[in-house]
């Protein structure tokens, strides 16, 4: 709960300011992970800077004025 008159500090800043590791939750290198996200929370240049460079990925569902183009399906099964 935040202090009050204070807002609460948003889940995407947090990601934003977390380190790699941290977000890693100490999974070896080279295993991948997986993260079920909220729709508010869209930042698809941060996510791919994550999935490329660490290794973390993330699963949302689309928010209904979303101005994405899709280019394909990645499976689940595809991730190694």
């Amino acid at each position: 709960m935040p202090d009050a008159g204070k807002k609460r500090t948003h889940d995407l800043t947090i990601i934003k300011r977390s380190a790699r590791d941290h977000l890693r939750n100490n999974a070896p290198t080279g295993s991948k992970i997986l993260y079920a996200w909220d729709k508010a929370c869209i930042d698809y240049r941060l996510w791919s800077q994550l999935k490329h460079t660490a290794g973390i990925y993330f699963i949302t569902r689309e928010k209904s004025n979303s101005i994405a183009t899709v280019c394909g399906d990645n499976l689940l099964n595809k991730i190694r």
